[in-house]
């Protein structure tokens, strides 16, 4: 096997692979813990900004940009086809789904 990182003698880099599923989140307010989005993520690691075709359930509440729980905390903003989510506003687990 070659080694693909040049700094030192043995392979640092790992090579992300595509995973054989899907994940599908629930995605919470903080505050209140009200149910905001079901949401299908794709790929591993945190959940950053929620693209609007991926959301299946949609219980916020828009003001302009501003995605807001029923209970007035600030969950997130649209941007271009994604929301950008502020991450000391949620909590969100999920399971997962095989394709």
């Amino acid at each position: 096997m070659q080694n693909s990182c040049p700094l030192i003698s043995q392979s640092c880099c790992i090579q992300s692979k595509v995973l054989p599923y899907d994940t599908l989140m629930l995605i919470r307010c903080s505050k209140c813990k009200t149910k905001i989005f079901r949401y299908r993520k794709i790929g591993k690691g945190r959940l950053w900004h929620c693209w609007l075709d991926r959301i299946t359930e949609d219980n916020s509440v828009r003001k302009g940009n501003e995605v807001l729980c029923p209970c007035g905390n600030v969950i997130g903003r649209v941007e271009e086809k994604w929301i950008k989510m502020n991450q000391r506003a949620i909590v969100y687990s999920g399971s997962y789904i095989r394709k």
